[in-house]
């Protein structure tokens, strides 16, 4: 059963579909629109050929045609990252406009650049940051942990370092992530372990950065040959999160136990 649910999801974006933005104006006007397109502060309404400035723009919410907000969560969640930017990508800048004004595009935005960032195409998830920064969108502090790591998947670690001590973080799931990988980087496996250690114990409730941290530490373990230790981070992965793509990641860890157990 799940299978044949994550095959409708999955067919739901296999192609792009334009938005429709409703937009609420301070005089209590709605307009129905395809796209939204700002131009030096002003909302542009092509239809009336008028430019209301943004200050008179109440909210505006986006709406994907059978493609509901819940569903690209799941989607997420199970890992169509691709599904998702599919989806989305083409309304990146009708979003954008939309960035820092109230209303639901935060929302999709912040899926967006996720999902990016997930699926490995830093370059995009940065650019996307950015354009969040530009546009003086509040989304754009969420972003910062993700950049840091952008850097460091690009192996820019002495960048990665230049920004993280920029941030000055206060205690986070993501800043003890940012540390632990900062400190595998360095060679400092035993360190990198009781930051992910720290991060279960007082951030277990964090969705975001809970599962990546339960991975990477068996991803340690597996390069240590701490096979046992590796197999249980597995486990952990499959029962706290069936269906989930870190559920299914967990395979990777259980592959390794038993071919390093072959070759001993």
């Amino acid at each position: 059963m799940k299978a044949v649910k994550y095959i409708l999801l999955s067919l739901l974006v296999c192609g792009a579909a334009s938005a429709k933005v409703k937009v609420t104006l301070q005089n209590n006007v709605v307009r129905d629109m395809d796209a939204l397109t700002v131009k030096d502060g002003r909302l542009l309404l092509p239809a009336e050929n008028k430019q209301v400035p943004l200050a008179q723009v109440v909210s505006a919410e986006f709406a994907f045609e059978g493609f509901p907000i819940e569903q690209c969560r799941i989607l997420f969640d199970q890992g169509d990252y691709a599904g998702i930017i599919r989806k989305l990508a083409g309304e990146k800048a009708s979003l954008m406009a939309a960035a820092s004004l109230k209303g639901n595009a935060s929302d999709w935005l912040r899926l967006l650049f996720r999902a990016q960032f997930r699926s490995g195409d830093y370059a995009a998830a940065r650019s996307t940051a950015q354009s969040l920064r530009t546009a003086g969108s509040p989304l754009a502090v969420e972003t910062v942990p993700y950049e840091i790591l952008t850097l460091i998947e690009d192996n820019r670690i002495a960048e990665a370092t230049k920004a993280f001590e920029a941030w000055k973080p206060a205690d986070s799931a993501a800043a003890e992530f940012i540390r632990a990988r900062l400190a595998l980087a360095g060679g400092n496996d035993k360190q990198a372990l009781q930051h992910l250690a720290r991060l279960q114990a007082f951030y277990y409730r964090e969705a975001d950065w809970l599962p990546p941290a339960v991975f990477l530490e068996g991803q340690i373990y597996k390069k240590t040959g701490q096979t046992g230790a590796a197999a249980y981070a597995a486990e952990e992965l499959t029962r706290i999160w069936p269906g989930n793509v870190w559920s299914r990641r967990a395979a990777e860890l259980k592959e390794s136990e038993i071919k390093q157990g072959e070759s001993l």
